[in-house]
């Protein structure tokens, strides 16, 4: 999710729909592809949607993306997530909707100028569209979303009316954006060695960046702020890579009119602000949630009590945590970032029959 970025970054009204269909030749099996559109306002986003071959009509979801710009396929390091899940779903004769991001691909709108909210909204207008077909059973759309994409899901989930039949989340955020960069930074300064003074300096100072930018501070407050917590971390770095630097106030001056600038747009003041545990203690529709173990993107440790605990007024909610798998649920060996482009681009043994089965389970007699 973005929220990796953010370490690297301080361093270094139902919507209206159409479809425009071109039947393409399916990957697996008789199932079959179609290139769609489907409009939130003025907004219209593209995407692919797969099919069972034969039958139907049939249960569907619609896949959410992580955070940072991503194509439908969610592609990360070459590991095209989201069309490897669509593949293997609609081979278990669940229909599968993937779409491109705002401003990515085939689709309009600003990234960076929406929110997660936004993107609620581009969900919903996602099941609006599945349930305007007559191969679909509009009763058994629901939503999966990555990362990022499971907070976008339990918002598109708070108003039943419209909202998803059921939700999964993979990795899905149980804590607010600050608190997961919070995590993340101090997690990031110990993994390279910063002393215990070190790592209290870099949580206060971007404990008060993170405020000052929730609170929309002017530009030269904000910026004294992520200079310090800039300053911070480089200074929290081995001595060796510190004096590789050499200066660095000019280090920091080339870098920080950028950074202000990420902070400052409506995107990350609401993700720093947003607590996704008060949308998912709303959310009453069947809810899976899956963790994996050696995620340090979105560690179970801090994110699974918090989901188990909003999720408890729910009558059927299934949490599952896979030990030995990363944010992307490709078997770990560390589970870091720089880890994912030299795993096999693949799942994590048995998590797809698994969401497959469970969604099957869900849908079936309803």
């Amino acid at each position: 999710m973005r929220a990796a970025a953010f370490i690297a970054g301080f361093v270094a009204v139902i919507a209206g729909f159409c479809h425009n269909v071109q039947h393409a030749e399916a990957r697996a099996g008789q199932a079959r592809e179609e290139e769609v559109t489907f409009t939130n306002g003025d907004v219209t986003l593209a995407g692919t949607l797969t099919v069972p071959g034969s039958g139907g009509p049939f249960p569907a979801i619609v896949l959410l993306t992580g955070s940072g710009a991503q194509n439908r396929d969610e592609e990360i390091f070459g590991f095209k997530l989201f069309q490897v899940i669509a593949d293997h779903l609609t081979q278990q004769g669940i229909a599968v909707l993937r779409y491109d991001d705002r401003g990515v691909g085939g689709s309009t709108g600003s990234l960076t100028r929406s929110t997660t909210e936004d993107f609620s909204r581009d969900a919903r207008a996602a099941l609006a569209f599945l349930r305007s077909r007559a191969d679909i059973r509009g009763a058994h759309a629901g939503l999966l979303g990555h990362s990022e994409g499971g907070a976008v899901a339990a918002l598109a989930a708070v108003e039943p009316a419209g909202g998803p039949a059921f939700v999964v989340m993979l990795a899905g955020p149980g804590v607010s954006g600050a608190h997961v960069t919070r995590q993340q930074v101090t997690d990031g300064a110990r993994l390279v060695g910063a002393t215990a003074g070190q790592v209290e300096r870099i949580v206060a100072a971007h404990r008060n960046a993170t405020a000052l930018a929730i609170e929309g501070a002017p530009r030269e407050q904000l910026t004294g702020a992520v200079r310090e917590l800039m300053r911070a971390q480089l200074e929290g770095r081995p001595a060796a890579q510190v004096a590789a630097i050499g200066d660095l106030d000019a280090f920091i001056d080339a870098r920080i009119e950028a950074q202000v600038a990420n902070v400052m747009t409506p995107w990350w003041r609401f993700f720093l602000s947003f607590d996704p545990a008060t949308a998912l203690s709303k959310v009453i529709c069947p809810t899976l949630a899956i963790f994996g173990g050696k995620d340090t993107q979105i560690p179970p440790a801090l994110h699974r009590a918090p989901v188990e605990a909003a999720l408890k007024g729910n009558p059927r909610v299934r949490i599952v945590e896979y030990p030995s798998a990363n944010h992307l649920f490709q078997e770990a060996i560390t589970g870091q970032v720089a880890e994912y482009q030299v795993l096999e681009k693949a799942f994590v043994p048995g998590l797809l029959d698994e969401v497959a089965s469970w969604i099957r389970e869900v849908t079936a007699g309803r």
